[in-house]
């Protein structure tokens, strides 16, 4: 009986530290992914200096006559990125808060689920279809309004970077006003605040920590963006000079030139990624602080008993009452805009729709991406799922709650989560695509896209863990079953609308990527010859190649069918979100199943 009792606790200590394994691998990533890019910054960071590295005014790697030190030099992209990305958060910041304001506060019933469906669709639209949207519609009609030869510049990206980040900070900002518990606004109305004073001087305030959270969160989305800034903002290594001055941020200038840099070209084109990687662990690190410094703040139980002066002052004023007006207007401007890109690329797709197909006598297009795509979603997912669901089953079921070790694996795994695609694909160049000899192909990109879609995977099996009642645990484990056996037989079966919920959004992070895949498995548009080693263009990285390189109006035609396609695909995933909700999620299942149907008794 005893040898029995410690091969079962045995297996339980085996089980236990595979799951911790894979649980500790978003460490290993993010620190793989540290070291690996700053080793390969390493040589161009001591031979041009760090110094001259980022504050020299020039970037000509092709002018061998110049020094190092004097050849390359980031502070005109250093300077356009963060001009680009501050006129996004001014203009994404306001419009997402007050459509939150808005969609929680004062959107009539009816409305508010389309609406939230809407901002939820566009969190996942792909970022080239943006760029596209920006350098067709956008770029031509600010060059007609300024009356310039140029529409390019700090304008556009900023407008593109906006609609871009909206629908994440609306959707944070939303999440933070439902969270403040009803009391503080029911305090408000009784101390004789109107409706609208209880919201701006009460409901805002406190939720400030996740709106802030919100606004930092969109601010490394537009730090780290690449492809629809390289379509919108002009391109050029020179400081800006205006509102419509062509400029090169750094993400763009790593995904032009990589493809044909070398030596200490290519290395100070990886510096340039650790230089943003930097600014983006630095945002991420934001975020945990304000996460960490929101919970139980007495401040804002004071705001909520309206008892500091310049709450009772702001009441006197027709803020409040300017700010209902505000938040109606900017949510219709938010509604027109998205909306607006969506029919645009709708009525410009369909009626090209033909082209992908060979319609003119070229290769058929549509087919090698559908190829393409679903290889690299199938290697992905055969590699990320099973170890992000061991992680979630550790952090929820084998962890202690609370633990350092709990505590630093959320840390990195959100830390992963927020990292650009542009810096996955440098990752992914440094290491599969050389180091390992597999060059340009679909097996490199898989192996690239399962690192991105890790975070999603775990953070979505988790929550749908920690939604099980423990009540099952507890039945099962009393009947006599193993802890393995539950998890197995009981844990995991129950939380099956969680598991494929994160295998859709991480499908649809796939689908739309196209920055990492342009530095692994590369952009050809022909079926894969060697299949896995092949390289091979998705449907984003098309769109991209089309819209950029085309140089016929074919391609053009081409670029906008394959971004209804991409749409369409788009819809699909939340549809079949949608759908996995309504048959699988909440309470419902808990009605309509038996625990004790699903136990079964191991006999001795």
């Amino acid at each position: 009986m005893k040898k029995v009792e410690k091969k079962a606790s045995h297996n339980g200590m085996a089980e236990k530290w595979v799951f911790f394994a894979c649980a500790a691998f978003s460490i290993v990533a993010v620190f793989g992914i540290i070291i690996f890019i700053l080793v390969s910054s390493i040589p161009a960071l001591a031979e041009i200096g760090v110094f001259n590295f980022l504050f020299g005014t020039n970037w000509n790697p092709t002018n061998t006559n110049l020094e190092a030190s004097e050849r390359f030099g980031i502070l005109p992209m250093l300077v356009g990125s963060l001009c680009v990305t501050f006129g996004a958060l001014i203009l994404g910041g306001i419009l997402g808060v007050f459509a939150a304001l808005f969609l929680v506060y004062w959107c009539p019933e009816k409305f508010k689920k389309p609406f939230e469906q809407i901002i939820n669709v566009f969190a996942g639209v792909p970022s080239v279809i943006f760029g596209f949207f920006g350098m067709t519609v956008l770029v031509p009609a600010l060059r007609v309004m300024f009356n310039t030869d140029s529409g390019s510049g700090i304008l556009p990206s900023s407008l593109v970077l906006m609609l871009m980040i909206l629908p994440t900070v609306a959707s944070m900002s939303k999440n933070a006003l439902r969270s403040v518990p009803e009391p503080y606004y029911e305090g408000a109305l009784a101390l004789g605040a109107t409706k609208e004073q209880a919201i701006f001087t009460v409901m805002l305030p406190a939720a400030r920590s996740g709106v802030i959270s919100g606004l930092i969160m969109g601010t490394g989305r537009a730090i780290g963006e690449t492809m629809a800034v390289i379509m919108v903002c002009g391109n050029s290594t020179s400081f800006p000079s205006g509102l419509l001055s062509s400029i090169r941020t750094l993400t763009a200038n790593i995904a032009l030139e990589m493809s044909y840099a070398s030596g200490l070209h290519r290395n100070a084109l990886i510096a340039t990624g650790f230089v943003l990687l930097v600014f983006i662990l630095i945002i991420n690190l934001s975020i945990s602080f304000l996460k960490k410094d929101s919970k139980g703040s007495a401040r804002l139980r004071k705001m909520a008993g309206v008892t500091d002066t310049k709450a009772e002052y702001r009441q006197k004023g027709l803020f409040s009452v300017i700010g209902k007006y505000v938040s109606y207007v900017l949510s219709a401007i938010v509604l027109i805009s998205l909306v607006g890109i969506l029919l645009y690329v709708i009525i410009r797709g369909v009626p090209n729709i033909g082209y992908v197909f060979g319609i003119d006598g070229s290769t058929p297009a549509i087919w090698p991406a559908f190829v393409n795509t679903f290889t690299i979603i199938f290697i992905s997912l055969i590699i990320a799922f099973p170890i992000g669901t061991c992680a979630a089953v550790y952090l929820n079921e084998y962890a202690k709650p609370g633990s350092k070790i709990v505590r630093a694996i959320r840390l990195f795994t959100d830390t992963l989560s927020g990292i650009p695609s542009i810096i996955f694909g440098l990752f992914g160049n440094i290491l599969f695509v050389n180091l390992m000899g597999l060059k340009y192909s679909l097996l490199a990109g898989g192996l690239t896209m399962s690192l991105m879609i890790l975070p999603t995977i775990v953070r979505s099996v988790e929550e749908s863990l920690i939604a099980i009642p423990d009540s099952l645990r507890e039945a099962s484990l009393a009947c006599g079953a193993s802890k393995l056996y539950t998890l197995m037989h009981v844990i995991l079966p129950q939380a099956l609308a969680g598991m494929l919920t994160a295998g859709v959004l991480s499908i649809g992070r796939i689908v739309g990527e196209s920055a990492a895949l342009l530095f692994t498995s590369g952009s050809t548009r022909n079926f894969p010859s060697n299949w896995l080693l092949s390289p091979g263009g998705t449907f984003s990285v098309m769109v991209y190649t089309f819209a950029t390189e085309g140089r016929t109006a074919t391609d053009a035609n081409k670029a906008y069918a394959m971004a209804f396609i991409l749409i369409i695909l788009v819809v699909a995933i939340y549809v079949a979100l949608g759908l996995i909700e309504y048959f699988l999620g909440g309470e419902r299942k808990w009605k309509t199943k038996k625990p004790k149907e699903k136990i079964k008794l191991k006999t001795a």
